[in-house]
């Protein structure tokens, strides 16, 4: 994503000026090298704004949140298999199952719960969730069991994410909420890189 805006969107941003003449369509151009540099500079540049430190805690959540999860989404398929000697085809059905648990809760439970909750508290819900589903893997013998500890995770997901972002969105400066749900995304996308290359590594 760094590369593709470094590539794609290289135009110096200019202050806006009601009195100015219309901007010119062909804006200034930095180099390659610099607007990447740029780009990989912007996550560090917001976690260290003191005006923004109240979203530090959510940025730190959202990545322990999201390195879990993936980690369990990368070897659930080779667990299954050595722990339940299932076949792939349940396993596929039973991701399956947790996308729709998914997708249901983002769908109809989410605008009900806002309403009478919180995002803090959905956010806190969503973690204890989580952990509770986490846990409950080393308990796990058979699919019976299983069926449980799935539909907890799969329920924590969007009820952890869903909230983290709203929080997010809603900072002091409005200016720099676009800043900050990037490296939100970018958070995410760290995860995706760091845990494949770590379960090689296992």
């Amino acid at each position: 994503n760094f590369f593709i805006v470094a590539l794609f969107v290289r135009g110096k941003r200019e202050p806006l000026n009601a009195a100015s003449e219309p901007a010119s369509t062909d804006a200034p151009r930095q180099p390659l090298l610099n607007a990447v540099g740029d780009s990989l500079a912007a996550p560090w540049q917001v976690l260290a704004d003191p005006a923004l430190a109240a979203a530090r805690p959510l940025f730190l959540s959202k990545a322990a949140f999201s390195l879990g999860f993936t980690f369990l989404t990368a070897f659930f398929p080779v667990w299954a298999i050595a722990q339940l000697g299932l076949e792939p085809k349940v396993t596929g059905w039973l991701l399956t199952y947790v996308a729709l648990c998914n997708i249901s809760v983002q769908a109809f439970l989410m605008k009900p719960l806002t309403r009478r909750f919180s995002e803090r508290r959905l956010l806190t819900a969503g973690m204890v969730m989580a952990a509770a589903s986490l846990a409950g893997w080393a308990c796990v013998r058979s699919v019976a069991a299983l069926v449980p500890v799935l539909t907890l995770g799969a329920f924590a997901s969007p009820l952890f994410m869903t909230s983290c972002t709203s929080l997010l969105s809603k900072v002091p400066q409005e200016s720099e909420v676009g800043r900050v749900l990037g490296v939100g995304v970018s958070v995410d996308c760290g995860a995706r890189i760091v845990v494949p290359l770590t379960a090689g590594v296992l």
